[in-house]
């Protein structure tokens, strides 16, 4: 696919994803999977300015609520079957895991350990620099008193 027909195809991504089309529906109509849209809308996204990104994001968030509350009134709806319920409760799961991820929920936590050896040498040099500096912090103190005396 040559660059200009990538471009076209990226625009009307945009142009149905702003317009609430499932991923589903742009897939059918470009003839490729649902997958290979919902990469293609993340490649898009990743080169949108952030600037313009939260714009997305935040009409990515309306969808997955549109959708999870449409699938809550099947899951409530009495005359539903038991296998519509289920599968429009599958379905509410990915819109809402869908949706932490937009917002970063699911993000990993950094951590940072420090693990000190009180045997090693690292520590012991440690010990030393830091009573040094107490030591000379003092020495400090003891010479800016001695200027003092000696001003006045």
């Amino acid at each position: 696919m040559d660059d200009y027909a990538s471009a076209q195809r990226d625009a009307r991504i945009v142009e149905l994803r702003a317009q609430r089309v499932s991923f589903r529906e742009i897939a059918e109509e470009l003839g490729v999977s649902r997958q290979r849209v919902h990469q293609l809308w993340t490649d898009i996204l990743d080169r949108i300015p952030s600037a313009h990104l939260d714009k997305y994001r935040q009409e990515e968030r309306e969808l997955a609520d549109h959708a999870v509350r449409d699938l809550l009134s099947i899951i409530k709806d009495p005359t539903a079957t038991h296998g519509s319920k289920i599968r429009s409760w599958e379905v509410m799961c990915k819109w809402s895991e869908r949706r932490s991820r937009l917002d970063g929920l699911d993000a990993p936590v950094r951590r940072e350990l420090e693990i000190s050896d009180t045997t090693g040498w690292e520590f012991r040099m440690r010990a030393v620099i830091e009573q040094t500096e107490r030591e000379l912090k003092v020495e400090r103190a003891i010479e800016a008193s001695y200027t003092e005396e000696d001003d006045q």
